[in-house]
């Protein structure tokens, strides 16, 4: 499945994590090791946003160009078929499961 049939698009901007979603990783994301965060400029390219996933904190610089967090392969595995929360406060995103 692709991303913008899926999860976040490009251009869907910031409202969407503001109201904050949720949804289950993807057997990719689990068995490689990633988390996908959202291909729209105006957060990866926040350059103070902070990024929290389990104790892990990471910034703008951590996503690549496809717009994911690479290298989570512990936390994915632990996460694994559970529903993922994404929720914005300022420059502040939280992932929760």
């Amino acid at each position: 499945m692709r991303y913008t049939e899926s999860a976040m698009a490009t251009n869907q901007g910031l409202t969407r994590f503001t109201r904050g979603y949720s949804r289950k990783l993807t057997n990719s994301e689990v068995a490689r090791g990633y988390i996908f965060i959202s291909m729209d400029k105006k957060i990866t390219s926040n350059e103070q946003l902070r990024i929290d996933i389990d104790d892990q904190k990471f910034g703008c610089n951590d996503i690549d160009k496809s717009g994911r967090i690479l290298g989570l392969k512990k936390v994915t595995a632990k996460i694994n078929q559970n529903t993922i929360s994404y929720h914005l406060t300022g420059n502040h995103l939280q992932i929760t499961f």
